[in-house]
């Protein structure tokens, strides 16, 4: 509220690197810290009825990239605790530490978890090399068997930085730089692979994006000269509004 007091929740030697609300409820987040800045990060879930923290992850690799599943219940990360060099998928049900599992094995340090499918069936994956080439993958949550969305051009290396599924499941908004000097935002039909691009019309890289909650607005940040320029789009059409 306008005014209101505000309320300190976590009180550590060492900063907390960021938090997320689990998104149905809302009576527990999830946040990251590391010690004394060595960037070993694990998660915790805190409990906002009685503010105990508890600790998600093992306590001694290094966790990144942690998404909550839409409805509420399943977390998956990254982690390094299978051989201190892999980054694998992991998964765990915040409500009960120890159901914590290892979702997918990988193979090197790029990968991470960008969006739950609406189902929670499926999960989008990057496996990042460099700003010239990354790759997104989609993976089947029950089995740990995932396949390539976007395929490479042997010839150049492509860029797929972000990526969002729709609302209905059937396709994933995406930033890339293919066929394109410029991240454009595209939609990328999961039954074909068909790209349409959304963002033609913006000679810049866009930066970041996100879908509204009711899936038919998106917006996103346009890098203009270092400039960050926001702008929202018709997600259907494309059309700016």
């Amino acid at each position: 509220a306008p005014g209101g007091a505000r309320t300190q929740l976590t009180f550590f030697r060492d900063p907390v690197g960021g938090a997320e609300f689990e998104p149905v409820r809302g009576g527990c987040l999830v946040f990251s810290k590391d010690v004394g800045g060595g960037e070993f990060f694990q998660y915790y879930r805190h409990d906002l009825d009685g503010g105990r923290d508890t600790l998600l992850s093992d306590g001694s690799s290094r966790n990144t990239d942690a998404r909550w599943s839409h409805d509420g219940r399943r977390l998956v990360y990254g982690s390094t605790r299978r051989n201190g060099r892999d980054v694998d998928l992991w998964l765990v049900e915040p409500a009960e530490p120890k159901s914590t599992r290892l979702l997918a094995e990988l193979d090197g340090g790029g990968w991470s978890a960008l969006d739950w499918s609406p189902d929670g069936q499926r999960l989008l994956l990057r496996n990042y090399f460099s700003i010239n080439k990354a790759d997104l993958w989609l993976l089947e949550v029950s089995t740990g068997i995932k396949t390539r969305l976007a395929p490479q051009d042997a010839a150049a290396g492509v860029a797929y930085l972000t990526g969002r599924f729709r609302r209905d499941g059937q396709a994933v908004y995406a930033t890339t730089d293919r066929d394109s000097e410029f991240q454009q935002l595209v939609e990328i039909a999961l039954d074909t692979g068909e790209h349409r691009c959304l963002s033609r019309d913006i000679p810049w890289d866009v930066e970041e994006f996100e879908l509204s909650p009711d899936g038919k607005t998106i917006a996103l940040v346009s890098n203009e000269e270092g400039r960050g320029t926001l702008r929202l789009l018709d997600a259907q059409s494309g059309r700016p509004l």
